[in-house]
């Protein structure tokens, strides 16, 4: 899973030159901790008929969330980490990046409907 840290959606060529051909599938919003590892579990440790349970403490929760995001395509995965600060921007950044990508897009093709008239 390839990770982006800047917040300029449009310098990212690799991901965004093939946009013509590739098609988004998924993108989701998580808050993010800052955390790489998961919750510790409670451990029970068993010596002879005795039972020891054995606690990590968990890490501090942080003075300000961050915004995780994860994209996918058909096989490429994308993820990247945003500040709350920053997370408005990089909306905006994304849906004018979205705008001015939609050229890919096939056009609709309209039937056109045979008006019936009453013949006497």
């Amino acid at each position: 899973m390839e990770t982006l840290h800047n917040l300029d959606v449009t310098q990212h060529s690799p991901q965004t030159n093939h946009s013509y051909h590739s098609q988004l599938s998924c993108m989701l919003y998580y808050s993010y901790d800052g955390r790489t590892r998961p919750i510790p579990k409670v451990r029970k440790i068993r010596q002879g008929k005795k039972t020891q349970i054995i606690r990590k403490e968990p890490l501090p929760t942080p003075d300000e969330f961050s915004c995780l995001i994860r994209a996918k395509s058909k096989s490429k995965k994308i993820s990247t980490v945003i500040s709350a600060e920053d997370a408005i921007r990089f909306q905006l950044q994304f849906c004018q990046f979205l705008r001015s990508n939609m050229d890919g897009l096939k056009k609709e093709k309209k039937t056109k409907k045979k008006s019936k008239k009453a013949t006497q």
